[in-house]
């Protein structure tokens, strides 16, 4: 049984659970590792080909210990000891922030010690500096092969080993499609004040709340069920729920739900049974075309709109700036689907984001 060395962003966010859980299915005579904090176990803990590793506190004060030395983290040294093959999967994780160049040492070190080595799923910046993408250019020539998720990432590196194919989530399973529709409308939220740690959009996401309060309370009004959902409570997305429900009228607040994820299963059936979704979160509106239902993209970062515009060949996002301005009584013109046939191809060609493991995998039968 092949043995490989998984990371990826282990924090109950609903995205990147299912990039682990599509990964573990994917492949059900591999056995996979990784590191995870003990209080997101629980949701993974039945997967059968997966070994999690528990962080801990003593382990994260060594880590600390050895950033202050500028030593690389500890399960980073130990990797190639116990492991050939390794895969870095998840979306936005070639961000130059300001621990960059740390963050890319510790990739150069496992590509340079370790045999394979896949990245699956990403798109690549926002980024500023030549220096930067220079860094990731030499990666990528060196690593057994990138799949990114969108053209323009793809479009910045000219290197065989270098990919495209639609977003991971596509390879979930649409299973049957829901008997118990509901007058229901799922809105996914999010806290861009937080993303952006702190700066000038903190005025924006007040605004950004505001109307999302009051599209509740225009499909509540209307008889809908609705469903503010948090994809991720680390990032603040209760939060942000939390903030919004505080002016809900008394008579309308029985329409209106709050839901956090913890459950794939259930955040799974919640977006099924909707008939309408409003996604703030990137693989709200990524789910939403998946399972046939209209969407409303919200675009808070250039990955939702690189994305949306290689699905449709044309914008079919609101930026939150566009969305504060459009008339309630307007919002249901602004909603969007994909068609059939180009679902159907998005589904096939999404199986490419593993095409370098999957080339190795015939290999060495």
């Amino acid at each position: 049984m092949q043995r490989y060395f998984v990371t990826g962003y282990w924090r109950n966010n609903l995205g990147d659970d299912l990039f682990l859980q599509i990964l573990c299915d994917r492949y059900p005579h591999f056995k996979f590792y990784t590191l995870m904090d003990k209080e997101y176990i629980n949701e993974f803990s039945k997967i059968s080909n997966l070994v999690i590793i528990k962080s801990n506190i003593f382990l994260r004060s060594i880590n600390k210990f050895f950033k202050i030395l500028n030593i690389l983290p500890i399960q980073i040294l130990l990797l190639p000891i116990f492991f050939k093959r390794y895969i870095e999967i998840g979306g936005s994780i070639f961000i130059q922030g300001k621990d960059w160049k740390f963050r890319l040492r510790q990739r150069q070190f496992l590509a340079k010690n370790i045999r394979e080595y896949y990245i699956v799923g990403s798109n690549f910046g926002p980024y500023r500096l030549d220096a930067f993408i220079n860094g990731y250019q030499n990666l990528f020539n060196r690593i057994s092969g990138t799949v990114f998720r969108d053209k323009y990432s793809h479009n910045l590196f000219k290197i065989d080993q270098v990919s495209v194919a639609p977003d991971v989530i596509f390879n979930l399973s649409r299973g049957q499609k829901s008997e118990t529709k509901k007058k229901q409308i799922t809105i996914s939220v999010i806290d861009v004040y937080k993303k952006a740690k702190g700066n000038r959009l903190k005025e924006l996401q007040k605004q950004y709340e505001k109307k999302i309060r009051s599209i509740s309370i225009y499909y509540a009004s209307k008889g809908y069920s609705v469903v503010l959902m948090s994809f991720c409570d680390y990032e603040g997305d209760d939060n942000v729920i939390t903030r919004i429900c505080l002016d809900i009228p008394i008579k309308l607040k029985k329409f209106i739900r709050p839901y956090s994820h913890k459950n794939l299963s259930v955040s799974l059936n919640i977006v099924k049974e909707s008939d309408k979704i409003i996604a703030s979160r990137f693989h709200a509106s990524i789910l939403a075309f998946l399972f046939g239902i209209p969407v409303l993209p919200i675009a808070y970062s250039k990955k939702t709109e690189d994305v949306i515009n290689d699905i449709f060949g044309e914008k079919k996002w609101q930026s939150i700036n566009e969305l504060i301005k459009i008339p309630l009584h307007n919002i249901d013109d602004y909603f969007v689907m994909v068609k059939e046939k180009s679902l159907n191809d998005l589904i096939n060609e999404s199986k490419n984001q593993f095409q370098f493991i999957d080339r190795y995998v015939r290999k060495n039968k």
